[in-house]
């Protein structure tokens, strides 16, 4: 509660004293993730919203902010179940990531929850694309036994689990169990 208040504050005077629209749309984004890491997704979106707007008015609808505006409320949508917009805002944030040159860790958790997504839509084949790239992008990184690297060799298994192909998801989910082990 005290970081939101704080937050809101610091809204409350970069709106009045500075209009400073950068810090405005980075005080929202900070509220939106905080919101949306308690689970008040429709506070979350009225902030990543307004961050969103200013992002792409002040900074362009290719900025790397503006993509990490649409992770966040495609993350909302998901976490709403709203699956087909969350897959419309996490792809739209990837084309962003995808051209900028580095950036490899939003490139892989976007391709991740589009992955989940796809599972969720029964998308299984994309699904396995999805999380391979993600798993391939996290690798380029140098995050060989990270905690996101088991959990997207954890959601493979799942993937391939579901497509009955029990050989690969043995072989991932023992491979994220033991990443999982020595963390």
């Amino acid at each position: 509660k005290t970081c939101i208040e704080c937050l809101t504050r610091a809204l409350s005077i970069y709106r009045r004293i500075l209009n400073n629209g950068t810090k405005v749309s980075s005080t929202c984004q900070e509220i939106a993730n905080h919101m949306l890491r308690k689970g008040k997704f429709d506070e979350a979106h009225k902030f990543v919203s307004k961050a969103l707007d200013i992002r792409q008015s002040t900074l362009g609808t290719r900025h790397i902010l503006t993509g990490e505006s649409l992770y966040c409320k495609g993350s909302i949508f998901f976490g709403q179940s709203e699956y087909e917009q969350s897959l419309s805002c996490l792809q739209l944030a990837l084309y962003i990531f995808m051209e900028k040159r580095g950036n490899m860790q939003s490139k892989a958790k976007t391709l991740y929850m589009i992955g989940c997504i796809q599972e969720k839509l029964d998308l299984f084949d994309n699904a396995l694309a999805s999380l391979k790239e993600s798993l391939a992008h996290h690798r380029k990184c140098g995050h060989f036994d990270s905690v996101d690297v088991a959990r997207t060799l954890r959601r493979l298994g799942i993937v391939h689990q579901a497509k009955e192909e029990y050989s690969y998801s043995r072989s991932c989910l023992k491979e994220s169990l033991r990443i999982g082990i020595n963390q």
